[in-house]
C-alpha cells in the first residue's frame, strides 16, 4: 500500500486541483469509429482568484487503432505528468498501460501499472517496488476511466459506477447525472452535462461539465473542499484539428 504523506491545506489543495484537472464536433453518440483527437488547455482559480500555471491533454490515435491519452500540469508548486495507453472493444476501454509522475515543490511520486489481460492483473511498479494485484474484466486506470466515462455520457448511460486500479488495488468511482446546462466559458456559451462525484466522504465535492456538442470534452470541474472552492475551465481546445466554440 502506497504511503500516505501528509501535506499543508494549502499544497493539499494544489494538489487535489491538479488532480482534477487530470479529468475529459458535433456528434451525437460516440464510439471508436468516431473518435477524434483533440488538444485542450486549461486554467485555474481557486476561491475566484487566478492561480499561476496551466494545464493540457491531448489525446491522439497511433497506426495500430489504439489510442494514447496524456495529461500534464503545472500549478503553482505542483507539477504533474499522466498516460494512459489503451485500445476500445465494444465501446469499453481497454487499457494496457499507465503512468504517473508528480513533481515539484511537493513530495516526489512515480509509479506505473501495466495490465495483464491474459492473466487478469495488474502490475504496479513504485520506485523499485513492484506489487502485482488481481483485477476484473473492465478495470480501468486513474486517466482512462476519465474517457469512459466522456463515452459513457455521450451514449447516454444510465451506471455511471467504474472499477479502477489506483495504486495496488482495485476501487470503485461514481458520477452522477445532475441534468443539462448552459455556461459561459473563455469559448463563449456551451451546452453541457451536469455531473457529480459521489463520495463517501462529504467533505469534498466535486462537480464536472461537459460539452455536448464537442465530443464531451471536459470544461469545467469545481470541488469544494474545507470552505475553499477549487475551479478549472477550459481555456481552448480542437478537436481533429477544428477550434472547439467561437
Amino acid at each position: 500500500m502506497t504511503t500516505k504523506v501528509f501535506l499543508p491545506m494549502k499544497t493539499k489543495g494544489l494538489l487535489a486541483l491538479a488532480a482534477g484537472l487530470a479529468c475529459f464536433t458535433h456528434t451525437a453518440y460516440l464510439n471508436a469509429d468516431t473518435l477524434q483527437p483533440y488538444k485542450a488547455t486549461y486554467g485555474a482559480e481557486v476561491s475566484s482568484i487566478p492561480v499561476k500555471g496551466s494545464a493540457s491533454r491531448e489525446l491522439t490515435v497511433a497506426k495500430d487503432g489504439s489510442y494514447h491519452l496524456s495529461f500534464s500540469a503545472d500549478i503553482v508548486i505542483v507539477d504533474i505528468a499522466e498516460q494512459s495507453r489503451f485500445s476500445i472493444q465494444d465501446n469499453y476501454v481497454v487499457p494496457t498501460s499507465y503512468h504517473y509522475k508528480r513533481g515539484g515543490f511537493a513530495k516526489t511520486k512515480e509509479d506505473s501499472l501495466t495490465f495483464d489481460w491474459k492473466n487478469m492483473q495488474v502490475q504496479n511498479q513504485a520506485d523499485e517496488e513492484v506489487k502485482p494485484f488481481a483485477i476484473t474484466k473492465q478495470t480501468l486506470d486513474p486517466l482512462s476511466y476519465q474517457f469512459q466515462l466522456r463515452l459513457d455520457l455521450a451514449n447516454d448511460k444510465k451506471d455511471l459506477t467504474y472499477k479502477v486500479a489506483d495504486d495496488d488495488e482495485v476501487k470503485t468511482y461514481s458520477f452522477q447525472r445532475l441534468g443539462e446546462e448552459i455556461i459561459d466559458s473563455p469559448l463563449g456559451k456551451l451546452k453541457t452535462v451536469k455531473v457529480k462525484r459521489v463520495r463517501e466522504n462529504k467533505k469534498r465535492e466535486t462537480t464536472l461539465w461537459f460539452a455536448k456538442e464537442w465530443d464531451y470534452i471536459l470544461v469545467r470541474l469545481q470541488q469544494l473542499e474545507e470552505s475553499k472552492v477549487y475551479d478549472i475551465y477550459l481555456q481552448k481546445a480542437s478537436i481533429n484539428g477544428k477550434p472547439v466554440g467561437k
